[in-house]
């Protein structure tokens, strides 16, 4: 399936936003940074935003024609990359002082481990 322009600027802006978002949370995770994790939030709040613009695109877009799977496909991810955005926020919120110091190194400790590795065939791999 190809995506066309709309669609590619679409997933690209969302993820480098995902992206900010890690970064900040696993320098709020780090150093028990709160203003990092208000950061995170302020983001999700963009992110969901971006979700609602976006998917109004794609309606718009098969209204006038454009291909209807590419547009189902993408707005399953738009609406995947929005939901990664939601689990991100929730760690920033126990930077932010609802979980203790002991859970949130576990935290960091599984976002870091989960950046840094992947899995292929249920075996670890360093990526």
């Amino acid at each position: 399936i190809e995506f066309n322009e709309t669609q590619q600027k679409s997933i690209a802006s969302m993820k480098k936003l995902l992206d900010g978002m890690l970064d900040n949370l696993l320098l709020a995770l780090e150093n028990n940074d709160q203003l990092k994790a208000r950061e995170v939030a302020r983001q999700e709040l963009k992110m969901n935003q971006y979700e609602v613009h976006y998917k109004k695109e794609q309606v718009k877009e098969i209204s006038l024609g454009m291909p209807l799977e590419p547009a189902i496909l993408i707005m399953d991810i738009i609406t995947n990359i929005e939901k990664i955005g939601d689990h991100l926020y929730n760690v920033a919120q126990a930077v932010m002082g609802s979980l203790s110091d002991d859970k949130k190194a576990l935290y960091s400790e599984i976002l870091i481990n989960t950046t840094l590795k992947g899995v292929v065939n249920n075996e670890e791999e360093e990526i």
